[in-house]
């Protein structure tokens, strides 16, 4: 997915960075929106990928975790 923001172009409007979500290399509380779309299941621990979420958006910003899930999940709901 990163190579495909590059190669669109997205770094002109946004840093691109590799990182593990649990150890981002951003300064606390200097994000004013963070995006998160289907992280959480991949993550070998959420609560603490969630926690640095936090840690990195600023106080008044935007923390929206998206989480999709599947068809069969929703009927089975």
């Amino acid at each position: 997915m990163l190579a495909a923001a590059c190669d669109a172009g997205r770094g002109e409007y946004a840093d691109l960075v590799l990182a593990d979500a649990r150890y981002l290399p951003i300064a606390d509380a200097t994000v004013d929106v963070v995006f998160a779309a289907g992280l959480l299941h991949h993550l070998p621990d959420p609560v603490a990928g969630l926690r640095e979420l936090a840690r990195v958006t600023r106080p008044g910003g935007t923390l929206a975790i998206f989480h999709p899930l599947g068809r069969a999940q929703l009927a089975a709901k």
